[in-house]
């Protein structure tokens, strides 16, 4: 039953993030990035973190196209990206490494 949650809620995320993210210009794009099963993944990896939200989890789901590459992501390079500070950085860094 959990599982189920976690998939549904997990729809939800994708299905804001495409909402909220997809432009004129690229809407497919972003349609196969949120279809792929690695990017769920890699979504689902981040979530938990506070004060990432959807937006920002298919952010770094577009930088990092598996979990093993998030897992593999130095500090630095995760702070590259928009909406990621030292301390979320950190966070993503203890929740991939377990």
């Amino acid at each position: 039953m959990l599982e189920l949650a976690a998939v549904f809620g997990l729809g939800l995320l994708a299905g804001y993030a495409l909402g909220s993210s997809a432009s004129e210009n690229a809407p497919d794009s972003v349609q196969a990035l949120l279809e792929d099963p690695a990017t769920e993944d890699v979504m689902y990896a981040v979530t938990d973190v506070d004060g990432i939200g959807p937006h920002t989890a298919l952010e770094i789901a577009r930088e990092y196209r598996s979990p093993d590459a998030l897992a593999a992501a130095d500090r630095a390079d995760l702070e590259a990206i928009n909406g990621i500070g030292e301390n979320r950085a950190r966070a993503i860094r203890s929740r991939t490494s377990e």
